[in-house]
């Protein structure tokens, strides 16, 4: 029996994608973790562009105020529920890092749309980058910590990066 081009391009295709359909039920199955996170949603990578630099542009601006970490629990509402949950902050007092900030100079997402880099002036008028992760949760854009609270203080930073211009 002789194959013709289309008939092995189309057994090729349809192995592959077979392939596709078995990989991507074993990714299911397996847990995820840290250094393998979900993989976006084209409706969350979309929620992503366009709401990424709103949470964060109002973010920065709400820092301006000065906070307690008690009257701090007005930042939670920016913050990724899960985070909350896992780590025990949903109530009570609000240790997170906090910096004080004053004009924005850029607010860029990246190219991975869960990723945004700003530009502030923080106390004593220095120029800050902050470097943001952020996620989807139920239709809504919040910043993603990506470090675990200190045991003791339950202190934590929202930003993966911050530094010096």
């Amino acid at each position: 029996m002789v194959t013709t081009r289309r008939e092995a391009l189309a057994a090729a295709v349809a192995g592959g994608l077979a392939m596709a359909g078995t990989a991507r039920a074993e990714d299911k199955a397996k847990p995820l973790t840290p250094d393998k996170p979900a993989r976006l949603t084209d409706d969350e990578r979309q929620m992503l562009k366009d709401g990424a630099s709103v949470v964060t542009k109002t973010f920065i601006a709400t820092l301006r105020e000065r906070f307690s970490d008690e009257k701090a629990a007005e930042l939670r509402k920016f913050i990724d529920p899960r985070y909350l949950k896992e780590h025990g902050l949903q109530d009570g007092a609000f240790t997170m890092q906090r910096a004080v900030t004053g004009s924005i100079h850029s607010n860029i997402p990246t190219d991975d749309p869960s990723t945004v880099l700003v530009c502030a002036d923080t106390e004593g008028g220095e120029k800050e980058y902050f470097l943001f992760r952020l996620a989807v949760h139920e239709g809504t854009v919040y910043i993603a910590p990506q470090k675990a609270p200190d045991k003791k203080s339950k202190s934590f930073r929202p930003w993966i990066l911050r530094q010096k211009a």
